[in-house]
């Protein structure tokens, strides 16, 4: 889940739903995600390619509004009457394929990210817990 969905649970400003995957200081929405995160800029980059050429389109020529409908809007849906194997049909199918993997890759990094970042903290506790624990005192008699 996004910061904006998991601040809404904790009662959190909207404003303090920063994204905890990139150095942008942005909320973590939708938009975010989608469309500006560093995070996964290379996964993005990869999925315009080919929504551009799958849907005959430029993203560079479209606002951002546009963009995040292309992707996860109704931009490219197909109306309700046209066929199952319509063009339109086709290309919209591989459209939500292309961003179901990108969404799913970027989650799988977020995952790796975050155990990562877990396991930090882990050590960094454990390093505590082992730097204020009291020595163990050996006695030697001489």
């Amino acid at each position: 889940m996004l910061r904006i969905e998991q601040g809404r649970y904790e009662k959190e400003e909207v404003e303090k739903r920063i994204c905890l995957f990139c150095d942008e200081k942005q909320v973590e929405d939708e938009k975010h995600f989608m469309l500006t995160c560093k995070r996964y800029e290379d996964l993005r980059e990869q999925l315009w390619q080919k929504v551009e050429v799958i849907m005959a389109c430029k993203r560079s020529e479209m606002t951002e509004e546009e963009q995040l409908n292309a992707l996860i809007g109704d931009k490219f849906q197909p109306e309700e009457e046209e066929e199952k194997d319509s063009v339109a049909a086709t290309q919209y199918k591989a459209l939500t394929k292309l961003v179901m993997k990108f969404i799913t890759t970027a989650m799988q990094q977020r995952r790796n990210v975050k155990e990562a970042m877990e396991g930090v903290k882990s050590a960094r506790a454990d390093t505590v817990h082992l730097a204020t624990a009291s020595p163990t005192s050996t006695s030697t008699s001489t």
